[in-house]
């Protein structure tokens, strides 16, 4: 009886996983999996994607962002071996279709990883920095939790809105856009 709870289980990680997109780290395959199976159950508001939307913009052929990756739409990541290349053209309704499921990742981060209550804005907040930062905005890359989700769980919401800020490097260096993006998302959190 016990093998077959444990085949059940193997089974159901594994369809799971089978629905992850190839981009997905891991620990992100477990975000998904924890938020459908018991974590929070936040959603992002129409205020929250329509900031969201203006601070990523939308282009409707795939570029490199700054960080070197192929990006297309509303802030999506096309994998490393992709069938795309820099200059494609996406139709509108591909870039809504990989916005929408980019917004469910970002929330299922978010409800996975912050167990403390959060306000509307302060969850809208830190869903636009998930939708940007994935899993590294709990996680530190030795797996360790971050300044910010310390603070969250030790109840220093301020604190952890200044740490927001701290997400505005790309390979090393101070980036302008990401800088403005982090004041604008700290802003919100503590509205």
């Amino acid at each position: 009886m016990a093998t077959a709870g444990i085949l059940g289980i193997g089974f159901l990680l594994y369809y799971l996983a089978r629905q992850q997109s190839p981009q997905d780290s891991g620990l992100s395959f477990v975000a998904n999996i924890g938020a459908k199976i018991g974590g929070n159950k936040m959603l992002l508001s129409p205020e929250g994607k329509a900031a969201l939307q203006q601070r990523e913009g939308s282009v409707q052929q795939v570029y490199t962002d700054a960080g070197g990756r192929l990006t297309v739409g509303i802030g999506h990541l096309l994998p490393a071996i992709s069938t795309y290349k820099a200059g494609d053209p996406v139709t509108v309704a591909q870039v809504e279709t990989w916005f929408l499921d980019d917004i469910q990742h970002a929330e299922n981060l978010v409800n996975y990883f912050v167990r403390v209550p959060l306000t509307q804005n302060q969850f809208d907040a830190l869903t636009s920095a998930a939708f940007n930062l994935g899993d590294h905005l709990f996680k530190n890359t030795d797996g360790t939790k971050t300044h910010l989700l310390i603070r969250l769980e030790a109840g220093y919401y301020e604190l952890a809105a200044n740490d927001l800020l701290s997400f505005d490097h790309v390979n090393g260096q101070v980036n302008t856009g990401l800088a403005n993006r982090r004041r604008a998302e700290a802003e919100q959190f503590l509205a």
